[in-house]
């Protein structure tokens, strides 16, 4: 979690599906510049809970799109997961840890 004091940078990383919109990537340092924390784009939204419960068609839409966002967070907990188990503890401003970091997030992301 970005707090007022944290270090951090945002990356812009090359989207090949859609090179006008790249995505932002937050990386997160500690006190040491160290990495610590990947922050991922998030490009789908969660889905609203219906209001009325009665209605069965708006429940059962619901639960197939919950179920659809939770199978689009784990993949997107994976991918995060991934990229710190690689690049956590380096240092944030060294220029091939930002260079190697910048071509596996567009590895990852595209």
């Amino acid at each position: 979690m970005i707090g007022e004091r944290s270090i951090f940078t945002t990356i812009s990383v090359n989207n090949l599906k859609n090179p006008v919109a790249p995505f932002e990537v937050v990386v997160q340092a500690n006190k040491n510049g160290g990495i610590c924390d990947v922050i991922l784009p998030k490009t789908q939204a969660e889905p609203v809970k219906p209001v009325d419960t009665s209605n069965g068609e708006a429940v059962r839409a619901y639960n197939a799109a919950k179920r659809e966002y939770d199978c689009y967070m784990r993949e997107r907990s994976a991918l995060r997961s991934e990229a710190l188990n690689r690049y956590q503890g380096r240092q944030l401003y060294s220029a091939y840890v930002e260079e190697t970091l910048n071509d596996f997030l567009t590895y990852l992301l595209n």
